[in-house]
């Protein structure tokens, strides 16, 4: 005769005894949940045993029974049908059909919404001006002489191709992608919600909450593809792990999807690794035992094997592992400012801005933090949002207020959404059913009225800005409302308007000067323009573009900076610069700048991919071995070059020939990009008169 064994875990809340109870080595309780003679307890490890019973139909799942989801109770209720159906109380039927005509006004509201702060950010169009060197056969490029990678996200850069193949227009190749990214998002939201409409209208909800979510789930660059993918990721997440306790081995298919999710992820942008590699680590150590050390090095493989596949790619075609933008917004070294010191100011302003635009969703960031006092898979969550916080202090944060604080926000609005069960029946243990109702409704109507009142809201905020979009006095480091600065040019209401009338989109100087560059001026000039996104897509793609950044030019990129603002850093341009860039021979008076020109052209234009010499500089410029060659540019601004980059005296002088004489004496005399960022009034309707 057998006999059981049972271990106690030690008292819960309500003063029982949980434990475990063993006969012979198998667990009885895992054994009755297995078999569908039992159902999991909330928060309970068999809640993955009682799915696959549940999917297998054993016991009493395959008899005509059915089970309210966990959702807005901590306490199960079962309807015997017998072939007969019972029917809920009046006033329940009340409540659902009430939640589900609400559910479909949110997402009539939330898509309303959408649309209207709909923009497209510069940066958008410096992706499309590649994707176009694409279909033209160049290659991945930005200006035609270099190999460059300038997005900062690969998988949304892979993502625009099929979509150009749709349309060429740039608003609606956009709109399909913010429209099915959102829309996958809140189908995601439901489905963490387990199909609770409350939960999920209190998940909703919470993105109206955040003026960031609305103003970069459509702005023209990859956002809209990470609040869908650490959706997924924390509904596989939470299905391996439910109720965040630790329980059995997670299922093959779910295993699969996190595997796949977490090897995607540094595709979408290198810093989401942040947000995606402790959940890995985690997962990993949880499941050694099962696994063995070789199956963990294979799943690690599989995990990393996309992001060095690129890697590898990158540094072989373009000559370096990272996006030429990394390259242009990193700090310099030497700089005039300690960069310890310049990125802790500069992460200061971002997040008082954030504190002033988008004050409760910082809140729930920073709260997030109380998860390190819950069990392990929550700690791992906080982590990664802990971690996306110190990067932000480490990179300065960036110019776009709050745009890199929204992929941790939806993944916490994710997790609430997926844990409702949990802290329902925590509430319920609590205060009782009717107080925890009472809390719960309380909480939903101060986050109605924070909606509705709060300025910054996306609700209560101007269709069309008019105000300035950075406060200099308030930010001095020039944090800004990047949405306020675009979204008269770029969104929905000018797009209209260019289909209705005929007029140029975006509406905007530079957009209508790339125009005039298109139609009057030669092949393969180089001009000096500020904003490096819609003159560019406008141009010819034979035509190249430096900006003031660095961005576009992989040599301009490694000179040092002199100005700074939140992500970008302003180059010296040494003499010859200008010379060299057009012509593609080093033309500088330092032999040194010379010979690092010479090598780095080679690199990044040179037709001989797999030459030896390529390979020596491809692994000395990585290696920073030829470094010392440019450390002797000189930093001060008045040695900077102020001759106007060739082409821009053509362009200048077709432009200022038409400006009345007063405005012609302010313009005489500088670049196009000084033209662009401080032009006098005239050059505006100047422009508007020639390209409507």
């Amino acid at each position: 005769m057998r006999y059981p064994d049972w271990e106690f875990e030690g008292a819960d809340r309500f003063g029982r005894l949980p434990g475990t109870v063993t006969c012979g080595g198998r667990d009885i309780g895992k054994w009755l949940v297995q078999e569908g003679h039992a159902i999991a307890a909330y928060g309970d490890r068999y809640l993955n045993v009682e799915r696959e019973a549940r999917e297998a139909k054993r016991g009493m799942w395959g008899a005509r029974i059915q089970l309210r989801s966990r959702g807005a109770s901590a306490q199960e209720t079962a309807e015997v049908t017998c072939g007969n159906k019972l029917r809920n109380w009046p006033e329940r039927e009340i409540w659902q059909t009430c939640a589900r005509w609400f559910v479909l006004l949110g997402v009539a509201i939330y898509f309303i919404t959408l649309l209207k702060c709909a923009w497209l950010s510069d940066d958008y169009f410096i992706t499309l001006r590649q994707v176009e060197q694409l279909f033209a056969g160049n290659g991945i490029r930005f200006n035609p002489y270099e190999r460059a990678f300038l997005s900062t996200s690969v998988a949304y850069f892979f993502i625009l191709l099929p979509l150009r193949l749709i349309t060429a227009d740039p608003f609606v190749i956009h709109a399909i992608f913010a429209l099915t990214c959102n829309a996958v998002l809140l189908w995601l939201l439901w489905k963490l919600a387990r199909g609770n409409a409350w939960v999920w209208l209190l998940g909703l909800g919470l993105l109206f909450a955040s003026k960031a979510h609305f103003d970069y789930s459509w702005f023209g660059q990859e956002n809209p593809l990470g609040h869908a993918l650490v959706a997924a990721l924390v509904l596989v997440w939470l299905r391996m792990y439910p109720g965040l306790n630790a329980g059995g081995p997670p299922t093959p298919s779910h295993w699969r999807s996190f595997v796949a999710l977490i090897a995607v992820a540094p595709l979408y942008r290198h810093d989401l690794v942040l947000l995606a590699w402790p959940l890995a680590a985690w997962a990993l150590w949880d499941n050694r035992t099962r696994l063995g050390w070789s199956g963990v090095v294979r799943t690690v493989a599989w995990m990393l094997a996309p992001l060095l596949a690129w890697t590898l790619f990158s540094l072989v075609y373009f000559g370096f592992p990272l996006p030429a933008s990394a390259y242009a917004k990193a700090v310099p070294e030497p700089y005039p400012i300690d960069p310890l010191v310049l990125r802790l100011s500069l992460a200061w302003d971002y997040y008082r801005f954030s504190l002033h635009k988008d004050g409760l969703a910082l809140a729930v960031i920073f709260g997030s933090q109380l998860l390190w006092l819950g069990r392990a898979p929550a700690r791992a969550i906080a982590g990664g949002v802990a971690l996306t916080l110190v990067y932000i202090v480490l990179v300065g944060g960036d110019y776009m207020g709050g745009r890199f604080l929204t992929v941790g926000y939806v993944s916490l609005v994710a997790l609430a959404c997926g844990t409702s069960s949990h802290w329902h029946g925590f509430l319920a243990g609590r205060f009782g059913r009717g107080p925890r109702a009472r809390m719960t409704g309380g909480a939903g109507a101060c986050l109605a009225l924070w909606i509705a009142l709060w300025p910054h809201s996306p609700l209560a905020g101007p269709v069309i800005y008019d105000a300035a979009y950075i406060d200099w006095e308030k930010y001095p480091k020039g944090v800004s409302n990047e949405r306020a600065a675009w979204h008269r040019m770029t969104g929905i209401g000018a797009w209209r308007k260019s289909k209705r009338n005929g007029t140029t989109y975006p509406d905007h100087r530079i957009s209508r000067l790339g125009i005039l560059l298109d139609d009057e001026t030669a092949a393969h000039e180089t001009f000096h323009i500020c904003s490096l996104g819609m003159g560019p897509y406008k141009a010819r793609l034979d035509q190249s573009f430096l900006d003031i950044w660095g961005l576009a030019d992989s040599f301009m990129a490694r000179l040092p900076a002199v100005a700074w603002r939140p992500g970008h850093f302003r180059r010296v341009r040494p003499p010859g610069l200008a010379m060299s860039l057009a012509s593609g021979v080093p033309s500088f008076p330092d032999p040194g700048l010379n010979r690092y020109f010479a090598m780095l052209r080679d690199v990044t234009g040179g037709e001989r991919l797999w030459s030896p010499r390529r390979i020596g500089h491809v692994m000395g410029m990585n290696l920073g071995l030829y470094d010392d060659l440019i450390d002797n540019v000189a930093q001060s601004a008045e040695s900077t070059e102020t001759v106007p980059d060739i082409g821009d005296v053509q362009v200048l002088r077709r432009v200022l020939e038409n400006l009345p004489e007063p405005d012609r004496g302010v313009a005489r005399g500088v670049t196009l990009c000084d033209l662009m960022n401080n032009y006098p009034p005239g050059v505006d309707a100047l422009l508007r008169r020639q390209v409507p």
